[in-house]
């Protein structure tokens, strides 16, 4: 029995199929195979049962799984015991949320791709929502995305916070020396981020408390879309400043002032608990480390 054998088990388990715990551990699916066959001779049981496109652990597997996790685990500490360190290497599948991805995001891939030469980050951008998602189903390893308050299955680290506001085209003959009320702003033709995301949540909320008798506003799928409807002067977009800091310094947006206010936008750091890793919590305390130091971003609130 090979450590080897023990966590290409693991992914698969985890993963579901051959495939992805193959892609996980940069290896072939062949390999993969000949690792379960050949542990499944060492125990003398079959371990998944292949008859579905998704393998699944059989009895004996569910059995050995809780023993591969806890092997995994002394691995671990025992080569962190010894000096060495776990070592952030291999391939290292990280998500960002669009606002995240537009901000201080590549400058700290830079960084990392210089602290850990023998890692290669592969990045996924997409809405919260879809992070967590792909954490949960192990399909990326470590997530920048809102902070939905508690995520019970996941580590969590919240990070900071970016102030949220309205912004327009100087197309629009908008007065921006005015201070517009609730009202106001119900009545406006509004772009924002989809349905199922906080923005677009906190911005029905707070419009719910206006005298409209319906609300116009499009949930959108990237910030990208978001900016160039707006730009094009199709209506008025809510979302984090410090997404468009450049845009507004550019005078290719304008952000105008409300008189209520409007919550700020959360983000944290969060991924799942990989038994004798400790990879993830070191890219999440260089992101701490990195966030305090960095000048980049002028709009932002800082929690670690």
């Amino acid at each position: 029995m090979t450590f080897d054998q023990i966590q290409s088990f693991y992914w698969v388990a985890m993963l579901g199929t051959y495939q992805l715990a193959a892609e996980k551990q940069n290896t072939t699916q062949p390999a993969i195979s000949a690792r379960i066959k050949s542990l499944e001779r060492t125990l003398g049981v079959i371990l998944f049962d292949r008859t579905g496109r998704r393998v699944a652990l059989t009895p004996h597997g569910r059995q050995f799984l809780k023993h591969a996790e806890t092997l995994m685990e002394i691995r671990g500490q025992a080569l962190r015991d010894i000096g060495q360190k776990d070592g952030v290497t291999g391939t290292i599948r990280i998500g960002a949320s669009d606002t995240v991805a537009v901000t201080w995001f590549p400058d700290f891939m830079r960084h990392l791709a210089k602290r850990y030469p023998e890692a290669f980050f592969e990045t996924h951008v997409q809405v919260s929502y879809r992070l967590h998602e792909a954490l949960i189903q192990r399909q990326l390893d470590i997530a920048f995305m809102v902070d939905a308050g508690t995520y019970v299955d996941l580590n969590m680290h919240r990070l900071f916070a970016y102030p949220t506001g309205f912004v327009v085209s100087p197309r629009i003959d908008l007065p921006t020396d005015r201070v517009f009320d609730i009202d106001d702003v119900a009545g406006m033709t509004l772009f924002t981020f989809d349905r199922l995301t906080r923005p677009y949540q906190d911005l029905r909320r707070a419009l719910a408390k206006s005298r409209a008798s319906a609300l116009r506003i499009s949930p959108t799928n990237t910030l990208q879309a978001i900016v160039l409807l707006v730009e094009k002067g199709l209506g008025v977009g809510y979302l984090p400043i410090s997404a468009v800091e450049r845009e507004l310094a550019l005078g290719q947006l304008l952000q105008i002032r409300t008189d209520f206010p409007m919550p700020d936008t959360s983000f944290c750091i969060a991924y799942p608990t990989v038994p004798g890793s400790t990879a993830a919590l070191q890219i999440a305390q260089d992101a701490q480390q990195f966030l305090r130091s960095y000048s980049g971003v002028r709009a932002i609130k800082l929690f670690c």
